[in-house]
């Protein structure tokens, strides 16, 4: 800021337009993530599938779905909040940051792996542990990956070649061994190899990066106690967000269990399309957090009104067409009406608007504690919600149930978004 106060107009002009030209490509670079990791998922499926038939994959699937929760303790907050943190820092720290956050989150990984497999040894029948153990562990080591500070730093293509693209070559190579010895464990075994060398070749990449810094004044290393002390509110917000997008699925199949199958269809688009906007979302994270205040505070708005303009227009598109779509992605068995497409829609506008006010803006201004206290309000709210409104009125009642979730959470994360904008004044 202090150098661009310098420069006159004319000067400036050449350097926004090349901000202008750069946000389309760092938004393409992150959807190519997106896109490598996707499609070599969807293709590994029926593969293993093949091969292990659908009880080893099911095993599988189960051991992922708990290292899920594996990925959220692990990674402590350090997804959500180290882009912003990244972001904001001076360059002399880069080292510090990585430091505290290896130490957290190593300190972490035996233990939950240890916690999350003795859960799953029970859970799965015998024959099968072994899959559901690897499903775990190839789940699980996501925690440990360094893609939030090459979001932080708005590094796209970096993250597609040195954390991509190893990830692929491991999904490749498991099958390949998985085909050769008949043996699924392969696949899994692959899966764990490509996120390991992700990590490893984005830890050489970016000490490689902050080598040059390593002379500037930095701050001192906080002890493992802090570090846990000052993001446990970045993980138990990600947390309660995975609860409230997966509790109501659940909870309908005890007071609904003819609804579950629509609701899931609409559930599993909501998702597809949540996965097509994080490449923007990404992008706003590397973007919006800023040293100076005032620029991240204008960001913050610019950020605010265009996902208030693309979250609605994706809306409209779903309370329009929702019920073509979802007709066409369960091979024309679940038809929904269109009250059924128009609260479909809604939850999926608020709920986007929610996750770039909360996890962009409030992330940026340091204020993951409002960001947990305001979600678990609203998730309870909403959780709560779900059991009368989808009693009376199914898969109707539980959509109108999650958007009173998310208007609460929208309307508290606002207020402490204008509270911290005058207190900032002042």
């Amino acid at each position: 800021m202090a150098e661009e106060a310098l420069l006159t107009t004319p000067q400036l002009r050449p350097r926004r337009r090349r901000r202008m030209r750069r946000g389309p490509l760092v938004v393409l670079g992150y959807g190519l993530n997106v896109a490598a990791t996707g499609i070599s998922t969807i293709i590994a499926i029926p593969l293993m599938v093949s091969i292990g038939g659908v009880s080893s994959w099911a095993a599988a699937a189960v051991g992922q779905s708990i290292g899920i929760i594996v990925t959220i303790v692990v990674g402590y907050g350090w997804a959500l909040s180290g882009p912003a943190i990244v972001a904001r820092a001076f360059p002399g720290d880069y080292s510090t940051v990585l430091t505290e956050s290896r130490r957290t989150r190593l300190f972490l990984l035996l233990p939950t792996l240890a916690i999350a497999g003795l859960f799953c040894y029970f859970l799965v029948p015998n024959g099968a542990n072994r899959f559901a153990l690897l499903g775990i562990v190839s789940t699980g080591l996501l925690g440990l990956r360094l893609n939030w500070f090459l979001i932080g730093k708005s590094k796209p293509f970096v993250m597609l070649i040195a954390e991509a693209i190893p990830r692929l070559l491991g999904i490749a190579l498991g099958l390949y061994l998985m085909f050769v010895f008949r043996d699924m464990s392969f696949a899994l075994l692959g899966q764990i190899a490509g996120i390991l060398a992700g990590v490893l070749v984005c830890s050489l990449w970016i000490r490689r990066y902050i080598r040059p810094y390593s002379d500037l004044p930095h701050r001192p290393v906080n002890r493992l106690r802090e570090n846990l002390l000052e993001h446990r509110f970045g993980m138990a917000a990600a947390i309660v967000s995975a609860i409230y997008s997966s509790g109501p699925l659940l909870m309908l199949g005890y007071t609904s269990p003819s609804s579950v199958g629509p609701y899931a269809v609409m559930d599993r688009l909501s998702k597809q399309m949540f996965t097509a906007a994080s490449p923007l979302v990404d992008a706003l994270r590397g973007w919006v957090p800023h040293r100076d205040g005032v620029v991240r505070r204008s960001r913050a708005r610019a950020a605010l009104l265009g996902s208030l303009l693309a979250s609605a227009a994706a809306g409209g598109v779903l309370a329009l067409w929702g019920s073509s779509l979802v007709n066409m992605l369960s091979a024309g068995q679940v038809h929904p009406d269109g009250w059924a497409a128009l609260l479909f829609g809604l939850t999926f506008a608020l709920s986007i608007f929610s996750m770039v006010l909360g996890q962009v803006v409030l992330v940026s201004l340091d204020m993951t504690r409002q960001l947990f206290h305001n979600g678990l309000i609203g998730s309870v709210i909403g959780l709560l919600l779900v059991v009368p409104m989808s009693l009376i009125l199914g898969m109707h009642g539980v959509f109108a149930a999650l958007c009173c979730g998310h208007i609460v959470v929208i309307s508290c994360n606002t207020i402490a978004f204008k509270r911290s904008s005058r207190e900032s004044i002042r």
